[in-house]
């Protein structure tokens, strides 16, 4: 089994060599790729530890504003979801399903209520 950070790791080098995959076609096609373009990826993971974000580093990501949503930094691209974190709320309901747990015992409920 791979450790977090591996997996973590592998998810961010398969969107770069999408990102390198990108590039090759510009060039072939004589086109300027900006940078809004690129594609961002987002790692969902149902718990993370402090030490996990501070190991890569994650900051809360101040465009969403919510808590459990992460970015490594605007030039990485890549962006995390914690979903042990996320608010009860509607709108996080269908990503709490992916959670463990408790977490995803209460998704279910509120699903099963509506």
């Amino acid at each position: 089994m791979l450790s977090k950070k591996k997996q973590i790791r592998e998810c961010m080098g398969k969107m770069y060599d999408y990102h390198s995959l990108l590039e090759r076609r510009a060039r072939r096609e004589n086109v300027t790729i900006a940078e809004a373009e690129y594609p961002r990826v987002w790692i969902i993971t149902p718990t993370i530890s402090q030490e996990m974000l501070q190991s890569f580093p994650a900051q809360p990501d101040t465009a969403i504003r919510m808590s459990g949503i992460y970015s490594l930094g605007e030039g990485l691209k890549t962006g995390l979801i914690a979903i042990h974190q996320l608010l009860r709320t509607p709108e996080t309901m269908w990503l709490r399903i992916l959670g463990r747990g408790k977490v995803q015992e209460q998704a279910m409920r509120e699903l099963e209520s509506l």
